[in-house]
């Protein structure tokens, strides 16, 4: 979906009987040549589970030299990742 060059955007719970539980995370193109643009993605609680799990790479048409990984895991535990060529890590 392509929102332009400005959006308007709200997300609610619309069940009052279900948690939602949610991560959005903007960023900013590393040029000016390509609209804006949205995406969803699910992934399932086992495909992230005790794992860091890739969700975005540079060549996912993000046009940004970024990547995001999720993880679910249990108390206690923990994963390890390198960094490549010394990028920055936020957690």
């Amino acid at each position: 979906m392509l929102s332009g060059t400005v959006i308007t955007h709200s997300r609610f719970n619309a069940s009052i009987i279900k948690s939602v539980r949610f991560l959005q995370i903007w960023r900013i193109h590393n040029t000016k040549k390509f609209e804006p643009g949205c995406r969803e993605k699910h992934f399932s609680r086992s495909t992230k589970q005790e794992i860091l799990k890739s969700t975005v790479y540079p060549n996912d048409k993000i046009y940004q030299d970024v990547k995001f990984y999720v993880a679910v895991l249990n108390e206690d535990n923990y994963v390890n990742h390198n960094s490549e060529n010394n990028q920055s890590l936020w957690f």
